[in-house]
C-alpha cells in the first residue's frame, strides 16, 4: 500500500496500492530492484499514466525507483520514469510510418547491476 484511505467529508477516499513484479534483495535484505514487466517501454502496451504516478509514489515512499523492464530473448530493456532527467540511453529509430521515435531505455544482460549508477545516490 503507498497511500492509505482518507476521509472526506462523511466518505473515504480509495487507498493507492501498487505490487511491483519482481523485488530483489541484496545479501543484507536490502531493495536492490523493483521491477514492473511490461511488452513495451513506449507505446500503448508499456506503463500507462496511471501506473507511472504509483511508480513514482512507491519510489517516493520506499526511495528506490521502479525499473520497468521490456524482457527480450538475452536481455532486458530497462527504463526509470518519474526523473526529472532522463537518466537512460537515447535510442533513435523509425516507425513503420516513416516517423522518426526517440525512446530512453538501457539493454542490461543481467540483474547484477547497482541502480544508483543511474540516479546518482
Amino acid at each position: 500500500m503507498i497511500k492509505d484511505k482518507v476521509a472526506l467529508g462523511g466518505v473515504n477516499l480509495t487507498r493507492i496500492s501498487y505490487a511491483p513484479d519482481f523485488v530483489i534483495f541484496d545479501d543484507y535484505g536490502k531493495i536492490k530492484h523493483v521491477y514492473d514487466v511490461k511488452t513495451s517501454i513506449n507505446t500503448q502496451f508499456g506503463a500507462d499514466t496511471a501506473a507511472k504516478l504509483r511508480f513514482n509514489l512507491f519510489a517516493r515512499k520506499y526511495g528506490v525507483p521502479v525499473e520497468v523492464v521490456v524482457p527480450r530473448a538475452n536481455d532486458f530493456k530497462m527504463k526509470i520514469y518519474g526523473l526529472t532527467k532522463n537518466v537512460n540511453t537515447r535510442h533513435e529509430r523509425t516507425n513503420r510510418k516513416g516517423k522518426q521515435i526517440v525512446e530512453f531505455y538501457d539493454v542490461m544482460a543481467s540483474v547484477d547491476y547497482d541502480v544508483t549508477d543511474f540516479i546518482g545516490i
